[in-house]
């Protein structure tokens, strides 16, 4: 499934790649009055983080909003049942004992990465919705070209 849907992360406005790239969005002349202003949304990488209808929501909304980056062999319906069984029949032996998740992202798969970013990136989204509502189109755009993340770690110059 990682396959599949990685190739959406990039489409996400605030997504970084690793720490050069974060480095690359540090503007060059930063006024003596600007704030540097971190967020870490606590917990994300935990089973009891992201509900599965959130996730799956998710998914699915970036899938819908950037199919032509989709392999069209892949249809929706296809890879969020993927998804699902990936986050529903993860199984495990612990101390000689079998043990299946019942509750959030197994830590240490390819796609927990991926699915996180795009569950934020769709929480974004509607954070970027809300704005544009509440405050006038500078300020949207701003926040909009601004917000940077990497994982969990937001940041917002």
């Amino acid at each position: 499934m990682y396959i599949v849907i990685k190739h959406l992360c990039p489409s996400i406005p605030s997504y970084i790649k690793d720490d050069m790239e974060f480095l690359n969005h540090i503007p060059a002349i930063v006024p003596e009055e600007t704030l540097l202003t971190s967020f870490d949304v606590t917990s994300l990488s935990t089973n009891t983080c992201i509900p599965r209808d959130l996730g799956l929501t998710a998914v699915k909304y970036w899938i819908e909003e950037k199919r032509d980056e989709i392999d069209s062999r892949f249809e929706t319906n296809f890879i969020l049942e993927a998804t699902k069984i990936v986050l529903e029949e993860n199984t495990f032996y612990f101390d000689g004992n079998k043990y299946r998740q019942i509750k959030g992202t197994a830590m240490g798969t390819k796609v927990a990465p991926t699915y996180a970013n795009l569950v934020m990136g769709y929480l974004e989204q509607q954070m970027y919705r809300q704005i544009s509502v509440q405050f006038d189109q500078n300020f949207s755009d701003y926040v909009i070209q601004f917000w940077k993340r990497y994982l969990d770690d937001c940041i917002i110059f």
